[in-house]
C-alpha cells in the first residue's frame, strides 16, 4: 500500500540528498538532508512496529528444541510481534520467555492434520492453557472435511472449543494447501457455526498468489465477525497483499523477521 510504501520511497529521496550533501558546501542542503533523514528513520520504525504488531512468529519445523524456541520468542519480542505459535508441548518454554512482554503465546493443537481423536486434542489444548498459552490454534479434522462429514468436522472442532471453557480464544486452523477452493468455503462455514472466534488459511510455501486468493475467498466466506490469519510467509513483502486480502494477522516463518 502507498502508507507503507512512503517510508522507502523517503529513503530513496534522502540517500539522494545524503550524496547531494557530501559533495556540496550549502549548509542549507546537509540541514535539509539530516531533517529528512530523521523523518525517515521515524518512517521507517513506525512502518515496521506497524507490520510486526500483524505477525506471528510460527515455529512449526521438524524437531523443534526448546533453544530454538527460546531464541525464537526472543526475536518475537524484540520485533513486537503480536504472537507466537509453537507446538503444544513448548507452550511452557515459550510462556517463561515472553513473560512480561506484550507477546502473546499460541499453542498449535491436533497439528498437522486434526487427525487425532476430539477428546485428545480437548485435553491437549486444556494442557496448554494451564501451561501459559493466552490463544489456541485447533487444526481442524481434515479428513472428516475432505470426506463431507461436515457435522462430525463441526463436533471435533467444538469439544475443543469446549474444553478451553473461554479461557482464551481458539483459532481453528484450515489447512487451505490440502483443499480446493470449494472445501475451504465450506471448512470456514464449518469453524465459524463450531464457534471458532478465528480461522487459520494456510497454502504452499511459495505460491502467494494462491495464498492471496484463498484468504479472500475465506474473508468472503467469513465475514466480518471471524479475523482471518493467513501465510505462512517469509519475506515481510508479501505481508501488504495478504492483508489487502482480508487478513489480520499473518504466519511469518523465523526467517521473515530477517527482512525487517
Amino acid at each position: 500500500s502507498l502508507h507503507d510504501a512512503l517510508p522507502i520511497l523517503t529513503n530513496q529521496v534522502c540517500v539522494r540528498l545524503d550524496a547531494a550533501a557530501a559533495g556540496s558546501d550549502g549548509d542549507a542542503v546537509r540541514g535539509f538532508s539530516d531533517g529528512a533523514a530523521h523523518e525517515r528513520a521515524q518512517g521507517s520504525a513506525a512502518s515496521a512496529d506497524r507490520l510486526a504488531g500483524t505477525l506471528e512468529l510460527m515455529l512449526t519445523g521438524e524437531a523443534v528444541t526448546e533453544e530454538e524456541t527460546a531464541e525464537a520468542c526472543q526475536a518475537a519480542a524484540s520485533a513486537h510481534c503480536q504472537s507466537v505459535s509453537v507446538y503444544s508441548g513448548l507452550t511452557a518454554v515459550a510462556a517463561k520467555q515472553l513473560q512480561g512482554t506484550d507477546v502473546k503465546v499460541c499453542a498449535l493443537v491436533g497439528w498437522p492434520h486434526g487427525a487425532a481423536s476430539a477428546s485428545a486434542k480437548a485435553a491437549e489444548a486444556l494442557d496448554a492453557v494451564m501451561n501459559g498459552a493466552g490463544e489456541i490454534e485447533a487444526a481442524m479434522n481434515f479428513g472428516l472435511l475432505r470426506s463431507r462429514k461436515w457435522k462430525d468436522a463441526a463436533e471435533d472442532l467444538k469439544t475443543v472449543i469446549a474444553a478451553v471453557g473461554g479461557r482464551v480464544p481458539v483459532r481453528a486452523a484450515a489447512g487451505a494447501c490440502f483443499m480446493s477452493e470449494a472445501e475451504l468455503v465450506k471448512a470456514c462455514a464449518v469453524a465459524k457455526a463450531a464457534g471458532a472466534e478465528s480461522v487459520s488459511v494456510y497454502t504452499a510455501s511459495g505460491n502467494m498468489s494462491d495464498a492471496v486468493r484463498r484468504t479472500a475467498v475465506a474473508r468472503s466466506t467469513l465475514g466480518a465477525g471471524v479475523e482471518i490469519k493467513a501465510g505462512v510467509v517469509s519475506d515481510m513483502s508479501d505481508v501488504p497483499r495478504l492483508r489487502e486480502a482480508g487478513a489480520a494477522r499473518i504466519g511469518a516463518c523465523p526467517q521473515a523477521l530477517k527482512s525487517f
